[in-house]
């Protein structure tokens, strides 16, 4: 499944409406032109959103670049962090063979170890090309595709969420809200969670991940769980978060994704309950809980 997306709006109220969640902001942000970004910062009021839609222009401190890796024929971008990630079997996965930063080095395989021209050749270099986020689009047709997600289903797997905590544990939740967190009170910012109960003091995030097509692990993805569960962790201890995840399960795998994240990243977790809901039966089981 394919989903073309909109990057063209005249106001940041219409940016808004089409794109509610944060992951999703972020996504087609990082497919914008400057005079796109810059065509929503000219109606925004909040000059904290200013700022922030502002690191997404180039040079700015969340920009992202565009490769095409022309002997392989796949798609790469690197974040502002140096972090390379390749478009392979519907998803952006991070580069563990490094195939960006070796041809952006003009590392040259086949050259001996102490070889002086191991490194800047430009046959090498010559292999990758930067393109921008509109190429993107017009080639692959999709962002957040298979895998990851298109942005509605993501926001609808959010919302499916929120409707089995209301029925299950009343009204009160709400979508994106701002809870301020911070190590004292000095130092606290608000942060917006993916759904939040205050009066039951309920935080929950919501991760619509999958194992990749060949059973592999979405390493990328792992790490963006990992980021929601750092935020959670700010929460004081009388919180009850949660991260729940889209059940996933693949036939060369004997766990689910989310009791395979539970298995792997439990130390990293604290208090937060790991669940994993299927949209399909709307069930929603606790995979772990650290005690």
């Amino acid at each position: 499944m394919t989903e073309k997306i909109n990057l063209d709006f005249n106001t940041v109220d219409d940016f808004q409406k089409a794109y509610p969640t944060k992951a999703e902001k972020e996504e087609v942000l990082s497919l914008m032109t400057d005079d796109q970004i810059d065509r929503l910062i000219s109606t925004c009021r909040s000059p904290y959103a200013k700022l922030y839609y502002s690191s997404f222009k180039e040079g700015g401190s969340q920009h992202i670049t565009y490769y095409y890796l022309k002997d392989e024929h796949l798609f790469a971008k690197r974040d502002s962090h140096f972090q390379d990630f390749i478009f392979r079997d519907g998803e952006w996965q991070q580069d563990m063979d490094c195939l960006v930063s070796d041809k952006l080095l003009g590392y040259d395989q086949y050259e001996d170890d102490d070889s002086p021209y191991g490194f800047g050749s430009t046959s090498v270099m010559n292999e990758i090309v930067e393109i921008t986020g509109e190429e993107i689009l017009s080639k692959i047709g999709l962002i957040r595709a298979g895998n990851s997600a298109n942005p509605g289903n993501g926001a609808a797997f959010q919302k499916s969420v929120r409707d089995w905590f209301v029925n299950h544990y009343g009204p009160g939740f709400e979508l994106e809200t701002k809870i301020p967190i911070g190590t004292s009170d000095e130092r606290k910012k608000d942060h917006k969670f993916d759904i939040v109960n205050l009066k039951q003091k309920i935080v929950i995030e919501c991760k619509r991940y999958t194992w990749t097509e060949t059973g592999n692990v979405p390493s990328a993805k792992m790490g963006f769980t990992n980021e929601a569960a750092f935020y959670l962790s700010f929460l004081p201890d009388d919180y009850e978060k949660y991260i729940v995840m889209l059940k996933s399960n693949h036939t060369k795998r004997k766990e689910s994704l989310a009791e395979y994240y539970f298995r792997t990243n439990r130390h990293l977790l604290g208090k937060t309950i790991v669940a994993e809901y299927d949209p399909s039966a709307d069930e929603l089981r606790i995979v772990g809980k650290n005690e």
